[in-house]
């Protein structure tokens, strides 16, 4: 079931975003990621947006890469979970206080090196897979969890794989009423959209 942000983002219909992530590939990702999840919002008639933030302090989302023991701390309380920092698939954390209903910060996790399986071995996967997972992140943070993914859009939770020739060519997809739909393009669907409408 979605879960609504406090009364002050909501009211902003904005969400500022840390990048922590540091340097390589998903560092030069986060920007294209924050333009991609506006666009969906906003061709999905969202009035929501994602802007980077300063500091972890005026944050309402603080994104980072992991691989092994992860961890963040809300309210005095510390979150630990075990991340694989090799599958194709991020994690996200909406916490808040004890007893409340309202997410006060979430924290995103990538893995530090996505891998793709192919006919010829396991590879590090490309540009198109590694967006995919940030946006579909992005999504979580408007409030939606793992209960709320979806066939039929880029929040499906067990999306399909196609490995290209290239890391750069790789795809993720779902199967549509006319066969495989692969991303990109990138998409929400109603089911989807009226999730996220139902907590802003």
């Amino acid at each position: 079931m979605p879960k609504p942000w406090i009364d002050s983002v909501k009211n902003a219909r904005s969400l500022t975003v840390r990048n922590n992530i540091g340097s390589g590939n998903w560092s030069s990702l986060f920007s294209r990621g924050l333009r991609e999840i506006n666009r969906l919002l906003s061709s999905s008639s969202l009035n929501i947006t994602f802007r980077e933030a300063a500091a972890d302090a005026s944050a309402d989302v603080i994104v980072a890469v992991g691989n092994g023991p992860i961890s963040y701390t809300h309210d005095n309380t510390t979150f630990t979970s075990n991340f694989d920092g090799k599958r194709l698939h991020g994690y996200t954390g909406l916490a808040g206080r004890e007893g409340s209903p309202y997410i006060e910060k979430a924290f995103v996790f990538l893995p530090t090196a996505p891998e793709m399986h192919t006919p010829s071995g396991t590879r590090r996967t490309g540009i198109q897979v590694m967006t995919l997972i940030l946006i579909h992140e992005f999504v979580h943070c408007c409030g939606l969890t793992d209960n709320d993914h979806s066939p039929d859009d880029i929040f499906n939770g067990n999306p399909t794989t196609n490995p290209g020739s290239r890391p750069d060519g790789d795809r993720v997809g779902i199967m549509g009423s006319n066969g495989y739909v692969w991303f990109p393009p990138f998409f929400l669907s109603n089911s989807t959209v009226g999730k996220i409408q139902s907590v802003w």
